[in-house]
């Protein structure tokens, strides 16, 4: 059922200002990077297993996203990011994301959760995944 990856774990979002493409990164995260972004279902999921995805971060610290993402709220201190009832929408399914996210203060990699709800017109799935990203 899962067709896309929320880029949560480098992101904080923009909340309130309707969907967008392009998202502040976490400010932990090394501008011009690259970062390999992995995801590992916990127990009881349904979405099923969630592939690798490689993500860049802009030289003017922003993440680009192929589909168009707005949340709810965003919660930043740190270099922890708190991103709640994030929605976007591709191909047909809808998915709702919150995630929780620590990135290490020198850019290198991050960790933490993230929670998915999608949906289309015949089914829908629930999984948390572990997500790890790691500077390339």
């Amino acid at each position: 059922m899962r067709s896309l990856i929320v880029a949560g774990a480098l992101w904080p979002a923009s909340s309130g200002s309707g969907p967008s493409n392009t998202l502040a990164a976490n400010p932990c995260a090394t501008p011009g990077a690259s970062y390999l972004e992995t995801f590992a279902e916990q127990p009881g999921g349904t979405c099923g297993t969630a592939p690798s995805q490689v993500l860049n971060v802009n030289t003017n610290g922003t993440v680009t996203s192929s589909v168009p993402v707005s949340c709810a709220s965003t919660e930043q201190s740190g270099c922890t990011a708190h991103d709640a009832d994030c929605a976007e929408t591709t191909n047909g399914v809808t998915c709702m994301v919150t995630t929780d996210v620590t990135f290490a203060s020198d850019g290198s990699s991050a960790t933490g959760l993230e929670t998915l709800s999608c949906s289309n017109a015949s089914s829908s799935c629930v999984s948390t995944y572990t997500v790890s990203a790691a500077r390339q």
